[in-house]
């Protein structure tokens, strides 16, 4: 169980055999951005494609995700990552629709059943995120 003292800039589990399980810092880690709307892991900083390996790692370290789950996810990531341009950013997010319906699939069995609303939440937000900066808007 990691406790804040632990804590890496990503996520923090507390009490994470308890339903009350906390994936966030709750420090703004970047300050000069308007994360509103976009921080499900509540760290200050926009949710983003190139974030979210980093936020996978942190959710395997704290034991919410299992070992060949976060093989399976990084490999989804890092192809959706290489692809996000400006014209492939709907490739990109269809990338990410399939890492959610991955994600649903494995809720409570290698992903638990607390770490899979705000994994979930933070790939919305990069999918939002990179639609609203690349001036795409939808897929």
């Amino acid at each position: 169980m990691w406790k804040q003292e632990d804590a890496n800039p990503v996520a923090v589990v507390v009490g994470q055999d308890t339903p009350n399980v906390d994936f966030t810092l709750g420090l703004d880690l970047c300050p000069s951005e308007d994360s509103a709307g976009f921080d499900a892991n509540n760290d200050g900083c926009i949710d983003k494609v190139e974030d979210l390996g980093t936020f996978v790692d942190a959710l395997f370290m704290s034991d919410v995700i299992d070992s060949t789950m976060h093989t399976s996810l990084h490999a989804k990531i890092d192809a959706a990552a290489r692809v996000a341009t400006r014209d492939n950013v709907c490739a990109a997010v269809n990338m990410l629709d399939a890492l959610k319906r991955q994600i649903e699939a494995q809720t409570g069995k290698k992903i638990s059943e607390a770490a899979a609303p705000v994994l979930l939440e933070f790939i919305t937000n990069a999918q939002t995120y990179m639609l609203v900066m690349t001036g795409v808007g939808a897929c």
